[in-house]
């Protein structure tokens, strides 16, 4: 007999019996009908001078790109080399800088006073208009929004149209706002309308055009931000974490549970709520994925196909950035004739949407090296439910065609101790000869590192029935 396992969801949530998904779907992404392989960290830029906290990437208009990246004391740019634009900074332990685009100027937050850079010329300077101190940044219908503002853990100030330097209430259409409930601002969105993630609710920002100028609508009542680390946007998807786990919002209903029953128990249980406060959030556009880093492992999940898997990897941030000029001599190049580098890969030029990994040594990283090593846990199946299946061969439905290793823990019951037996033996027409018999088996499927592979999708058994046990 045979049978076909197609490689379903990852779903640690739920028990590792009668489970259409995953137990583990580690180092890989989703992709349509199956998963494909994450490349290793490449360097992008050398070290910081101290520890990352916070940075962005943006292209000015006139085409180039520029990367910005801040620690506790300075505020730098990259150019071939970190290059200090602001200094004399003092962030706390938990306090990030926070980017965001207006027009040709970066407004850069970090808790006290926002600075802005001439994205054109570089210049740096605190911006103008006497802005509030603020922990949160976000343009909406050309206001540049600020959260969490002068000391008040639930205002809200905005600038005058299209003037970022201009704050003073009732001055233009610049004004603030106190949110009467919900609790701490938690982060911003902003587009055509702004979200306001409080600690126990979302609140919707709508320009009226009126004396008023805004219109606040409350989303959710109940449910709220977590962890300001963990908001992203993504068009008008903006995704956190809840207390009652992953979400997603579109500004037009209330949140939609994006982890329940897959994800949500198995994260939460392996993070305290100190760790929150080392949550990075960033949006793979090329891929429709959204990611959450926690130390040493980043959180993956596909919005288009409602799948999660995650990154095990050298990691404590990420962002979404733009791929800039690189600079020979900041690869260590000295002759390009000899180089086995091509400086005419898109990875090389400027303008690119990218995800920028940051690692533990604080340099700034890209996911384009070799294949990392996957890692494919199967739920456990009965191959002939109440008999014993003997199993004689398998078929990895994979372009991967050495360095493969298949793992079948074969139990008589679930709760006896694992019995595992491997197999690497991948013969011309693509089987694998496997003995093993048991009534519960568990298929591990894994790739050595740098095997060249694109796609996986599941595996095909060939079994016989044996006795009941």
């Amino acid at each position: 007999m045979d049978q076909t396992y197609l490689f379903g969801p990852w779903e640690p949530d739920k028990p590792p019996h009668l489970l259409q998904g995953l137990v583990t779907a580690r180092n890989v992404y989703a992709g349509a009908n199956g998963y494909r392989p994450v490349k290793q960290p490449q360097p992008l830029t050398s070290a910081m001078p101290a520890q990352f906290k916070g940075g962005a990437a943006f292209v000015a208009s006139d085409g180039t790109s520029v990367t910005l990246a801040g620690t506790a004391s300075n505020l730098y740019q990259y150019t071939g080399a970190w290059t200090s634009l602001a200094s004399g900074f003092s962030l706390g332990t938990e306090d990030r800088w926070q980017f965001v685009r207006f027009l040709d100027l970066a407004i850069c937050v970090n808790g006290g006073a926002p600075q802005k850079v001439d994205l054109l010329t570089s210049a740096t300077a605190p911006l103008g208009g006497s802005p509030p101190t603020a922990d949160f940044v976000a343009v909406v219908r050309g206001f540049v929004v600020l959260g969490r503002t002068d000391s008040s853990r639930v205002s809200v100030a905005w600038s005058d149209q299209g003037d970022a330097e201009v704050w003073t209430p009732g001055t233009g259409e610049a004004g603030e706002y106190a949110l009467p409930s919900g609790g701490e601002v938690m982060g911003l969105a902003g587009g055509e309308y702004g979200l306001i993630l409080q600690r126990n609710r979302i609140v919707r920002m709508s320009y009226t055009a009126d004396d008023a100028i805004w219109q606040f609508d409350e989303i959710s009542a109940n449910i709220g931000c977590a962890a300001s680390g963990s908001v992203v946007q993504a068009g008008r998807r903006v995704f956190f974490l809840s207390d009652r786990g992953f979400m997603m919002c579109d500004g037009a209903s209330e949140p939609v549970a994006i982890g329940n029953e897959k994800v949500d128990r198995t994260f939460l249980s392996a993070y305290s709520r100190s760790d929150l406060s080392l949550m990075c959030a960033a949006v793979d556009p090329v891929n429709t994925l959204v990611m959450w880093s926690m130390l040493g492992r980043i959180w993956v999940y596909n919005w288009a196909l409602d799948r999660w898997s995650d990154i095990v990897t050298s990691v404590s941030a990420i962002i979404e950035g733009f791929t800039f000029d690189t600079y020979l001599d900041a690869l260590g190049i000295t002759d390009i004739d000899a180089s086995s580098v091509y400086v005419d890969d898109p990875i090389y030029q400027g303008g690119s949407p990218l995800l920028i990994v940051v690692d533990l040594s604080n340099t700034l990283n890209v996911l384009t090296g070799d294949n990392m090593a996957p890692l494919i846990q199967m739920p456990f199946v009965e191959m002939v439910p109440g008999f014993v299946a003997r199993t004689r061969r398998a078929r990895p439905l994979t372009d991967a065609t050495d360095g493969i290793t298949l793992t079948l823990d074969a139990r008589a019951r679930l709760g006896d101790t694992p019995n595992e037996q491997a197999f690497t033996t991948l013969n011309t027409e693509g089987d694998m000869p496997i003995r093993t018999a048991a009534r519960y088996q568990a298929p591990r499927f894994e790739v050595e590192e740098g095997v060249d592979w694109s796609f996986v999708q599941g595996i095909e058994f060939e079994f016989e029935a044996g006795g009941r046990r």
